[in-house]
């Protein structure tokens, strides 16, 4: 059985029209030279969509479409980074020079969820949704099964 992660109403858009193959990509993060982000606040819904697909001036390379978002904490925070996908997702969160904190893989799927939760000190941070490339060979940028919404909660301590 498939589903189709539907958008709920009142929720942000990624800012990449075309699953992030402009160039450069406008939600890239740390993939991107210089690194570029789409905001997100704490509490906020977010919609977008990921892909895998040939690349085509590399044979037998693949083009992945990551979607990262950037946050700001004021005072230290119990994060909760949830997404609900039609696809086989990780999802991640990265200090602000791109190391990976934690991350969290397999989730999602027939608009499945996978989270994370960490306690973070005040700064900024990103938060990832991607495509499980362990999982997908291949994820066209079709919009039939790459879509997701994610929230992101922050919890003062």
């Amino acid at each position: 059985m498939t589903c189709a992660c539907i958008c709920p109403e009142g929720a942000a858009h990624e800012s990449s029209a075309s699953c992030g193959y402009e160039d450069p990509d406008p939600n890239g993060g740390c993939d991107e030279d210089p690194w570029v982000f789409d905001p997100i606040a704490c509490g906020e819904t977010v919609c977008g969509m990921v892909s895998i697909e040939p690349d085509p001036n590399v044979p037998g390379d693949r083009l992945i479409d990551t979607d990262w978002y950037e946050f700001t904490l004021t005072a230290d925070a119990f994060v909760a980074w949830s997404v609900h996908s039609d696809f086989p997702a990780v999802i991640s969160i990265y200090q602000s020079d791109c190391t990976l904190l934690t991350q969290n893989a397999g989730g999602g799927g027939d608009c499945g969820e996978v989270s994370l939760g960490v306690s973070l000190t005040a700064g900024t941070y990103y938060a990832v949704v991607e495509p499980d490339q362990d999982a997908l060979l291949w994820l066209p940028c079709t919009g039939e099964h790459n879509r997701y919404y994610a929230t992101l909660q922050c919890d003062s301590r």
